[in-house]
């Protein structure tokens, strides 16, 4: 699963992007970690069993796999170009009016649905929340810890993120509002993507610093995440996840974030 190409209709606006975060100005400090929950007991009970590698059997349309916890369409792209618009304006406060930020901004809603097809063209349902987490988990880990899962392995580990939310997150998630879940949804995948293509422009431009800051931040949102950081998990060859209930967080389920 390629979660780091950047899409070719977007990479002129994300490297404008890169060359306007200069000067302590990080893509963590315009993309960063909102709406993003907090599920750091996830190193406890659903930390087991990502780590055991069960996964749940699925029976979604057309043969993808999926979690079973479905993202409703309520406003689609609302979300994600909100996103776009904090980018936009966060960056245009320092660096003046930038026509590209604007087209990516607008551009959002499209961006989300190229993501989405990656994710089905990889056998993995869009729409679903735990799918969403399962790609923050991993894009978050190889930003953090500047390592890439091979494909296969990714996939085979993204199920079993998956798997392990649905069935010790799953009621907290079905008790959020049909807005709410759709928001968590889009945050996950837009605010994570952003994250690992910023940080891969800013090292391509030289941009050490920016680039390191970019890749401390992706590690707090995966603590955030899983309670656990990114330095202790381990994502084998074959795609097996350990360190994860190493951490020291409780077993119970986290509680569900307040609706917006």
């Amino acid at each position: 699963m390629n979660r780091r190409n950047p899409l070719g209709i977007f990479a002129a606006a994300l490297t404008v992007t890169a060359a306007c975060l200069s000067g302590g100005s990080p893509a963590s400090a315009q993309v960063g970690g909102q709406g993003i929950p907090d599920l750091s007991d996830f190193a406890g009970a659903i930390g087991k069993s990502v780590e055991s590698g069960a996964t749940a059997k699925s029976a979604a349309p057309g043969g993808v796999f999926n979690s079973g916890l479905t993202v409703p369409s309520v406003t689609p792209g609302a979300t994600a170009k909100a996103i776009g618009k904090q980018l936009r304006e966060g960056i245009e406060q320092k660096a003046g009016p930038q026509p590209k930020l604007a087209q990516l901004e607008a551009g959002m809603p499209q961006l989300l649905t190229e993501l989405e097809g990656f994710l089905v063209k990889n056998g993995l349902a869009k729409r679903d929340f735990g799918i969403a987490y399962a790609y923050a988990f991993l894009t978050d880990w190889e930003t953090a810890n500047n390592q890439t899962v091979p494909p296969q392995p990714s996939i085979k580990a993204a199920k079993t993120i998956a798997s392990a939310i649905s069935k010790h997150w799953g009621p907290k998630f079905n008790s959020l509002t049909p807005a709410a879940k759709e928001k968590l949804y889009e945050s996950l995948l837009i605010s994570t993507f952003l994250m690992s293509t910023l940080t891969q422009q800013s090292e391509k431009a030289g941009k050490t610093q920016e680039a390191a800051s970019s890749r401390q931040s992706a590690g707090q949102v995966f603590e955030k995440l899983t309670g656990v950081p990114p330095s202790q998990v381990k994502i084998s060859p074959e795609g097996k996840i350990t360190g994860l209930s190493a951490g020291t967080a409780g077993t119970a389920a986290p509680a569900a974030p307040a609706a917006p």
